[in-house]
């Protein structure tokens, strides 16, 4: 067993109605764009890699290319509902990744530096999503890059041998929507802690400032 291979961090025993498949056997893997639509020209969303946000899977669709511009400069074609996955370095560690959404004429071309998933029916794309970001696979994938410094990449074929746990669909869904909302909380949950930490450390400098220049101790003087 390759130590690289996520085969170890499966339980002994499945839950009832689970299974565990590799993730090649999930997906289709670069899905081409249609003949159609490159000959045609279309207007569809243009994603470099600055356009993807690092862990909260946002993609700014406020570029367009024309499909037949996308094609010839190879760039990685993908379509609302596809997963995209940066796979060079720093980005993978960073968390950029997406389930395509809101793409302009339903359809882009981006980086050559994304892995794009479609999905086959057995598998939700946040599901996937939720997977990819998470900090063990990120982790393995780190481990399995190849290539010199500054230039490392995840090969395909980690991600196709990955073992993943499948619940049912709608087990999945039930999960993603758990998820999405705990996330969500812990979410606002620290943005407030910064803003309390951002007022605190403010108060302190005033309080600080206050005490060095005289006005804190007015009071106690001038009574």
């Amino acid at each position: 067993m390759s130590e690289n291979s996520s085969s170890y961090l499966l339980p002994a025993e499945l839950p009832a109605g689970w299974g565990a498949s590799c993730l090649g056997e999930l997906v289709q893997f670069a899905p081409k764009p249609s003949a159609s639509l490159v000959a045609s020209g279309v207007e569809v969303s243009y994603v470099p890699m600055a356009k993807v946000s690092e862990v909260s899977g946002e993609i700014q669709c406020d570029e367009t290319i024309s499909a037949t511009q996308g094609k010839k400069r190879s760039l990685t074609y993908f379509e609302d509902g596809d997963v995209i996955f940066a796979k060079i370095t720093p980005c993978m560690e960073n968390g950029k990744s997406a389930v395509a959404k809101g793409l302009t004429n339903g359809a882009a071309f981006g980086s050559s530096e994304f892995h794009v998933m479609r999905v086959l029916p057995q598998l939700l794309p946040s599901y996937l999503w939720f997977v990819l970001v998470h900090d063990d696979f990120r982790y393995l994938a780190e481990r399995a890059m190849t290539g010199a410094v500054g230039q490392r990449r995840v090969p395909r074929s980690f991600i196709e041998d990955y073992a993943l746990l499948l619940p049912p669909l709608h087990e999945q869904r039930e999960i993603v929507e758990l998820l999405e909302r705990e996330l969500g909380l812990l979410d606002l949950a620290m943005k407030a802690a910064d803003r309390i930490e951002m007022e605190a450390k403010s108060f302190r400098r005033s309080l600080l400032h206050s005490a060095f220049n005289g006005e804190l101790t007015r009071e106690w003087r001038e009574g």
